[in-house]
């Protein structure tokens, strides 16, 4: 009597799994990482070296961390960020981050500003990603800020056909249905997700942006550091 029952839970089993593997507490995910996560989720993925986004005599890359931060540069710098500056300050220039720049970055502890730090890999499939993240107050202590994963970004570079390019967005909207943008800004979670469509200036693929408050600025010049949190007098 029960054993349809159970193959039909059985059947149900898959489609569940995969929706928990690519959303965590409402944030949508990719398989290494979700919108929102923070340093420890990062610094299990292996980035690519850091660069510049010209190019060097003869077309060469130019690396982030063979690059130098002139004292003036330096200085703008920590008129926006606080703590630990100095020893990250290319990468922040640079508003790029990797492998090396990681363990640096947890010892900057404000930013006076809205500004994100772009960091590459490559996925299992092949697949070119960037990840942005950026300086964020704690939901309830603007007081106190860390680094988020504000937006992911995949490419298919393979997908060369518009028939190979409906293909993933078939499989992709079902993955990302709670958080797409093709439906209206979505409600109850914590990020969104919209598809790419190839053009000039970017390949075809898909992005996931985390949820931004409309005061968010306001909320991180609210940091002791940022001068926010004290009495300001009308004289």
């Amino acid at each position: 009597m029960n054993r349809p029952v159970l193959i039909s839970l059985g059947l149900l089993l898959p489609a569940a799994t995969l929706a928990q593997q690519f959303e965590k507490a409402n944030f949508p995910c990719i398989a290494e990482l979700c919108a929102g996560d923070s340093l420890p989720e990062l610094s299990r993925i292996k980035w690519d070296r850091a660069r510049l986004t010209f190019s060097g005599p003869g077309n060469k890359p130019v690396y982030v961390d063979t690059t130098r931060v002139q004292d003036r540069d330096l200085e703008l710098l920590q008129q926006t960020y606080h703590g630990a500056v100095a020893p990250v300050a290319r990468y922040l220039q640079a508003e790029a981050f990797d492998q090396n720049a990681l363990p640096l970055l947890q010892n900057v502890t404000a930013d006076c500003g809205t500004h994100q730090l772009a960091g590459t890999y490559t996925s299992q499939g092949g697949n070119p990603t960037t990840v942005k993240i950026s300086l964020m107050p704690l939901e309830n202590d603007t007081a106190t800020q860390h680094w988020v994963v504000v937006s992911i970004t995949r490419s298919y570079p393979d997908a060369t056909t518009q028939a190979q390019r409906v293909d993933i967005e078939k499989q992709l909207q079902p993955r990302y249905q709670r958080f797409d943008l093709a439906n209206g800004i979505p409600r109850g979670v914590n990020g969104s997700f919209s598809i790419n469509p190839s053009g000039f200036s970017a390949p075809f693929g898909f992005s996931l942006l985390l949820m931004s408050k409309p005061n968010e600025l306001d909320r991180r010049r609210q940091h002791p550091q940022c001068g926010g949190s004290k009495k300001v007098s009308a004289d």
